[in-house]
């Protein structure tokens, strides 16, 4: 995917010795490499690219406009490209003015590892031209909406026409695919890139099903082929919603008019359908297919029960429904405890606590995937929610530390952010030396709240 674009990068350095050195780093890439020796030198170097640039690295002590400065100027020219900031582990209030204002993607503190810096930079490459493909995708899907709502009235049509409308748009996925070397991985990574970009909402209590999915499924035991598959279902399970107008995504079923929830209940069958004709996601579709049948028999779209539903689609129903209340219910308290009252009745609601927002939510998810037991949910799935997961409590290797006591080696399990909400490094970042050391310093500057979630290997 990366030969699709001519990637050029500028370096900003006071110092024609640093600017040498980054040259010489970077002289087997296959960049265009550009050098400026101050900010105002690279802001008319990035004039004359009219923005077209992948990624700038500038030094943060220059004369006259410094780095943090530069960077943010650079934005209005180039909004689209990368930034990473050369600083001293003694510049840390700068590297934290940069990720406010410039909008920087990474700090690299001085001296660097050639090897290191070489590896940042195809990374930030990469993600550059994935945001280029999503910008790309979002246009499309949002013409595609703007068709949808154009749609005749007649039920039958409409949902014919979306069908259509999803198997183009997964032909393209495909033809993406194809480019990616057929990665599976690839694929289901842009596939929830474009979830989260056309709905940030609906793209967060995806990821959450899907872990919650992949609890259970590893507390029964399923060999790890199955594991990855609920989870994976659990990642694009509500994909045939991306159709339907955001207010009825977001309505409670029970509020729906008869048009809009025969609408809905077309959901899975469009969201399998968009996985059939990629041959490594024909099972996950299968899964998703079942995850609105209920044991009971009153599901859809098929009606299916007991039995005939496999454990991956009870197991996934499960998962879905729990993370919903948590996720895609109201944010607001009386909101959301007015559509607990129609789940629930007022009557089951008397002992919740209502004092703390996230304990109330986790108590009424639990308590309404109690309630479905042995009608719309399998009752071992149910316990195994309820025992072995306590609702979502962490783990014994998921604990909470004081920046104090992060250790190399630890996993974030949450994004670290500063006091402020502005976000330091992602969930996921395996920690080094230098990102513990990097934490501790912030910390010591009292600009970290709370404490830190990680996981301990």
């Amino acid at each position: 995917m990366e030969n699709q674009y001519q990637h050029t990068v500028l370096f900003v350095d006071d110092e024609p010795s640093i600017l040498k050195s980054l040259k010489r780093v970077f002289r087997k890439e296959d960049y265009t490499i550009l050098t400026a020796e101050n900010a105002d030198e690279g802001l008319q170097k990035l004039s004359e690219l009219n923005g077209s640039i992948t990624l700038i690295i500038s030094d943060q002590k220059m004369p006259g406009m410094n780095g943090a400065q530069f960077l943010e100027k650079s934005i209005k020219i180039a909004p689209d490209a990368m930034r990473f900031l050369l600083t001293g582990y003694s510049d840390m209030d700068a590297a934290i003015e940069a990720i406010n204002k410039g909008e920087i993607h990474r700090y690299l503190t001085k001296p660097w590892n050639d090897d290191d810096l070489r590896l940042h930079v195809r990374s930030a490459v990469e993600q550059y031209v994935l945001k280029q493909e999503n910008l790309r995708l979002t246009s499309l899907t949002t013409k595609q909406n703007q068709e949808l709502k154009q749609l005749n009235e007649n039920l039958e049509q409409r949902v014919k026409e979306r069908a259509e409308a999803i198997l183009l748009q997964n032909k393209k996925l495909m033809a993406l695919n194809n480019r990616l070397e057929n990665s599976l991985t690839e694929t289901i990574r842009l596939l929830t890139s474009l979830i989260e970009t056309i709905n940030p909402q609906l793209g967060s209590y995806m990821k959450h099903t899907a872990q919650i999915a992949k609890e259970i499924a590893e507390a029964f035991n399923l060999d790890a082929k199955l594991v990855t598959q609920v989870e994976t279902a659990g990642l694009l399970h509500d994909i045939g919603l991306l159709g339907l107008p955001p207010k009825t995504i977001n309505k409670d079923p029970k509020l729906m008019d008869e048009g809009e929830l025969e609408t809905y209940r077309q959901h899975p069958v469009l969201s399998a359908l968009t996985l059939e004709s990629i041959e490594q996601l024909k099972p996950i579709g299968k899964i998703i297919l079942t995850h609105h049948e209920q044991i009971d028999g009153n599901g859809f779209p098929n009606g299916l029960k007991q039995e005939q539903i496999p454990l991956e689609g009870k197991i996934l129903a499960v998962a879905a429904d729990f993370s919903a209340v948590l996720k895609l219910w109201p944010k607001g308290t009386k909101a959301f405890m007015d559509q607990a009252k129609r789940a629930l009745g007022a009557n089951n609601l008397n002992d919740i606590e209502l004092d703390d927002p996230e304990i109330m939510r986790a108590e009424i998810a639990g308590l309404f995937i109690e309630f479905g037991a042995n009608t719309r949910y399998n009752v071992d799935v149910v316990n195994c929610l309820i025992n072995t997961l306590h609702y979502g409590k962490e783990k014994p290797n998921s604990v909470w530390l004081e920046y104090t006591c992060v250790k190399e080696g630890m996993t974030l399990m949450e994004d670290l952010r500063v006091a402020d909400g502005r976000m330091l490094l992602s969930r996921g970042t395996r920690l080094n030396d230098s990102t513990v050391k990097a934490i501790q310093n912030i910390g010591d500057r009292e600009m970290l709240k709370g404490k830190i979630h990680v996981k301990v290997d």
